[in-house]
């Protein structure tokens, strides 16, 4: 469904995936590629969907090229201490629950077109893993890790693992535990490789 502002003349905003509940309030992603690409954040009112706040968030310079299929299907995490979402854009962000205030945001080297010109059908971005007061983000854009400090942002630790990670599936007795095409079990709050499980399928089969 499209979400239309006041200005009847800007142009559309576009659900990017799946909202997130929390609570009486329904947070989701929206995206619009004109003029440039650009990203918000909307709050609504679960019971009657009266929009609370709506939020910019960034946008990309340059624009990207026309022949890309941006349906990218970012995803929320959230708690009752923050919103957070990664771009796939070279940033990371976080707001404020209640108001949409931007608390936050991380940026890194990217290059976000590089994993759709090698594979166009790409699965989607994983979400951000928040365990207590750490968040752990896979971007798309580039193929390392992150682990942050979810109040301030700072960055704990980075690690490469030399494949595209698809999903961030949880931390287990101090192990977070990744997987692309190989799985991995990575020290939590250091990022060291405890131990890995390496596939030698191509990069496209298989989960």
């Amino acid at each position: 469904r499209q979400l239309r502002t006041t200005d009847e003349a800007a142009p559309t905003w576009m659900w990017e995936g799946t909202p997130v509940l929390l609570g009486t309030r329904l947070y989701g992603v929206l995206a619009r590629r004109r003029p440039q690409l650009e990203w918000s954040v909307v709050c609504l009112d679960a019971a009657s969907g009266r929009l609370l706040w709506h939020r910019s968030v960034g946008m990309s310079r340059p624009a990207p090229p026309e022949p890309f299929n941006l349906a990218s299907h970012l995803l929320l995490t959230a708690d009752r201490a923050g919103l957070y979402l990664a771009t796939q854009w070279g940033a990371i962000a976080a707001l404020e629950p209640t108001t949409g205030a931007l608390r936050w945001v991380v940026t890194y080297e990217s290059d976000p077109l590089a994993d759709r010109r090698r594979r166009p059908g790409a699965a989607a971005a994983p979400p951000a893993l928040l365990v207590g007061d750490r968040l752990y983000v896979a971007p798309t854009d580039c193929r390392e890790i992150f682990c942050l400090e979810s109040r301030g942002g700072a960055v704990h630790w980075q690690q490469t693992l030399g494949e595209r990670i698809e999903h961030l599936l949880g931390v287990e007795q101090g192990t977070l535990i990744v997987a692309g095409r190989s799985l991995f079990g990575l020290a939590a709050d250091t990022g060291a490789r405890r131990w890995s499980l390496e596939s030698a399928e191509p990069e496209a089969q298989g989960y």
